[in-house]
This record gives C-alpha cells, sequence and structure tokens, in this order.
C-alpha cells in the first residue's frame, strides 16, 4: 500500500517560499500529502519496485527538492513555478536511472557466472594456481589500482559485488578496471619474456 500523508494546506508558491525561509517542516508536511501517492505511482509503473519506488520518491521530495530549493524559489518569484511537473520530471529520470542500473547489474552478474563457470581465461586459471609465483613479481609493475583488484579478486576470490563494496565503486567500475588490469599484467610478462599460454600448459 501506498505511504499516505496528511492533507496539503499550502500551494506549491506557498510550499516553495516557506521551505526557503526555514519552516521546512510544515513545507514538507504539505509536500509530501500533495504529491507522494502520485509520485510513487508514477515511479512504481518504471521500476515495478514498492521498496525502490519509495526511496527514489523520498529522495526527489527530499534531498532533490532541498538542494534545488534556490532555483524553484527563483521561478516562484517570477511567477514560473511548476513544481509538479518539475516533480515528475525529475523522479522519472531517477526511476529510469535505477532501472537501467538494475539491468546492468544483472547483465553483469550473469557475465560473472558465466565466466566463474569457464574459469574466467587462462590468466585467472594461472593466477588462482600453484603457478602464480611466476608472475607475482610482474605484479609490483602495476599501478596500485590494478596490483590491488588483481589481489582481490584472484588471490582474496572476491566476487565483482564484494570488489566494487570493498572498493567503493560500481560494477562496471570494477569490470573495466579488472580488464585494464589483466591487460597490463599481460603485457608486462610478455615484456619479461613470460610466456603465459605456454605456463599453464606446463
Amino acid at each position: 500500500m501506498v505511504v499516505k500523508y496528511p492533507a496539503p494546506e499550502m500551494d506549491d508558491v506557498s510550499i516553495v517560499r516557506e521551505y526557503q525561509r526555514g519552516d521546512r517542516n510544515k513545507a514538507a508536511t504539505a509536500l509530501y500529502g500533495k504529491y507522494y501517492g502520485r509520485l510513487f505511482l508514477h515511479s512504481f509503473y518504471i521500476v515495478h519496485s514498492r521498496e525502490e519506488a519509495q526511496d527514489l520518491v523520498q529522495d526527489v521530495l527530499g534531498v532533490k527538492f532541498g538542494h534545488n530549493i534556490g532555483t524553484l524559489a527563483e521561478s516562484a518569484d517570477h511567477g514560473e513555478l511548476k513544481l509538479q511537473a518539475w516533480l515528475y520530471r525529475v523522479t522519472k529520470n531517477l526511476s529510469l536511472n535505477t532501472l537501467r542500473d538494475r539491468r546492468r547489474r544483472e547483465y553483469l552478474l550473469e557475465a560473472e557466472g558465466a565466466s566463474e563457470h569457464h574459469a574466467e581465461n587462462y590468466l585467472g586459471r594461472i593466477l588462482q594456481g600453484q603457478k602464480r609465483t611466476t608472475v607475482a613479481d610482474v605484479m609490483e609493475d602495476l599501478t596500485p589500482d590494478h596490483r590491488e583488484i588483481l589481489d582481490l579478486r584472484y588471490y582474496h576470490d572476491l566476487s565483482y559485488l564484494e570488489l566494487a563494496e570493498r572498493l567503493d565503486i560500481k560494477l562496471g567500475t570494477v569490470m573495466s578496471r579488472l580488464s585494464r588490469a589483466r591487460d597490463a599484467l599481460v603485457e608486462r610478462c610478455t615484456e619479461r619474456g613470460i610466456n603465459l599460454e605456454e605456463l599453464l600448459a606446463a
């Protein structure tokens, strides 16, 4: 069920001006009472998740509204305030971003599962196995970021989600950084005359 808030007692211009003057509780009560239900449904139709829609609308009516109060107040002063249209636009954009991020996470997790099934690649199998000491010193030539992500991924067996949380980066960044780190390690091994394919077959 949609959370219900007290019925609004102010029009849009009054809400903005009350908030700007510092009476934020009164303004927020009116804002939520007037728009929460409609924005929740607007978001829910996009993300199809009650929890995500609730979080998104609270973000719009709280953080986004507060951060943009100066611009909204200026529009009100010039008689150009279109608060409802602005709220719907921000809610739609955040909802679409959330949906895209969720689909991307699902895709990356599927890709991770497939990669894990095939042991990722020959470099992964080397670094996970006993032969890793052969290339361990080569890793010292890598950048700290590349060295860290290879260490966490192959030596400590962290998943992509765990890497994202541990390094405080997005899943997409995990994928690209890990790929660049592997490429860099292969390049450094080649420069030293280490043939990783032969090493794996040995």
